[in-house]
């Protein structure tokens, strides 16, 4: 879930301990959801607005991401015994969105322009590549020279997504009870194109974990991360001209939970 590590240029006050550490292991991302209803603003169109359909609407909805789990990496540089910066790096997740809850038009029309989030044959809703490197500052406690080490670390974390694709069976439904009809009430003929994104987002995100020790450069670690993770999803369908016949939206907030175990080195 996360990107290549970057090093660190910084000064080191002594050499009484080793100022690099670096971490590989399993990183297992739950997320708890608060999302807002689906928003949704349609084209105006005569014949809408004869049927008194309202072009702009919410519906009661609920999205929801799945759990993953990935390969993470770290790199580590102290500039003291308990003082640090840490760069969180890894293999980017794919995250599934299941959802639930129906998307309809107002009036007449809400009987063709109706899409039932919470229908088996439409979940998962969709997916994405999920990109969430972060920059922390470490305060590692404890006595120097012990085998355990406890440590608190805050900092950010920036999150963006790439590949996100609506599944199949839920695209054919948006086009056939969607973006066809509006496109024949605008009078624009042609195929429609859908559209699927989420916004970037930059969030705070708290650690704490344990360091432990080993003979040698070699050690183990565990943590567990939280992060209030905050973006937008959204799907567009576009007419064959290229103009915009609706617009679905919906503000997902994520508690972020993030637990991992690694392999540590030491130099």
């Amino acid at each position: 879930m996360l990107l290549a590590p970057l090093a660190l240029a910084m000064p080191v006050a002594g050499d009484a301990y080793e100022a690099s550490l670096v971490q590989a292991g399993l990183t297992r991302v739950m997320t708890l959801d608060r999302d807002e209803p689906v928003h949704t603003q349609l084209r105006p169109t005569l014949p809408g607005s004869l049927l008194g359909v309202d072009e702009d609407f919410r519906s009661d909805t609920s999205l929801k991401a799945g759990s993953t789990t990935t390969l993470g990496w770290t790199y580590t540089r102290f500039v003291s015994d308990r003082l640090a910066l840490r760069l969180e790096a890894g293999v980017p997740s794919k995250v599934e969105l299941s959802g639930a809850g129906i998307v309809a038009a107002t009036g007449p029309s809400g009987a063709v322009f109706r899409i039932d989030l919470g229908e088996p044959s439409n979940n998962p809703l969709g997916s994405a590549l999920q990109w969430s490197p972060a920059l922390v500052a470490v305060l590692r406690l404890g006595s120097p020279g012990a085998s355990y080490r406890p440590y608190l670390a805050l900092g950010a974390r920036y999150t963006w997504f790439t590949h996100v694709d609506l599944d199949d069976t839920l695209q054919a439904q948006v086009q056939q009870r969607a973006a066809q009809p509006l496109a024949s009430a605008a009078g624009i003929p042609g195929p429609t194109t859908l559209q699927a994104r989420a916004a970037p987002t930059l969030d705070p995100q708290v650690s704490v974990g344990v360091l432990r020790r080993l003979q040698g450069h070699w050690g183990w670690s565990a943590s567990l991360s939280y992060s209030p993770l905050k973006t937008t999803s959204s799907v567009e369908a576009r007419a064959a001209d290229g103009s915009r016949l609706f617009r679905s939206s919906s503000e997902v907030t994520g508690n972020v939970l993030i637990a991992a175990l690694a392999a540590d080195f030491w130099y």
